[in-house]
């Protein structure tokens, strides 16, 4: 069942301080290594759990139909895309090559997130 998505304003104080600070952009890039033609995608996700109502900027992977995102809790770190999508409510994403991921990763010297678009979000 799909949630109604009801939109607000948030800052940082809204996060609960155990959500906060995430890895995500390191994993999902070093994750990328790991998956021949799979590509790095940052996007904007909505928060379930304690970041419920909460849309954030994400890193993960895909390869093909695929969304493996290793920042999930130990267990199923793999996804259908299309299950994925639904449940995060993603509709804004950047995707990146490898050879991308490297250039942007070494022009800016971070992870991420690497497109202006993300500025307005968590």
């Amino acid at each position: 069942m799909i949630k109604k998505i009801i939109e607000k304003k948030v800052s940082l104080d809204d996060i609960p301080d155990a959500n906060k600070g995430g890895n995500c952009y390191q994993v999902a890039f070093d994750t990328l290594f790991s998956k021949p033609g799979a590509k790095l995608v940052h996007g904007v996700v909505l928060g379930q759990g304690p970041l419920e109502g909460i849309e954030f900027t994400h890193a993960w992977v895909e390869d093909g139909d695929t969304v493996i995102d290793n920042t999930q809790p130990v267990g199923r770190n793999e996804f259908p895309k299309v299950v994925y999508y639904l449940i995060g409510h993603i509709d804004i994403t950047r995707e990146y090559t490898r050879a991308k991921a490297i250039e942007n990763a070494t022009r800016t010297g971070h992870y991420g997130p690497w497109d202006k678009v993300f500025d307005n979000y968590l």
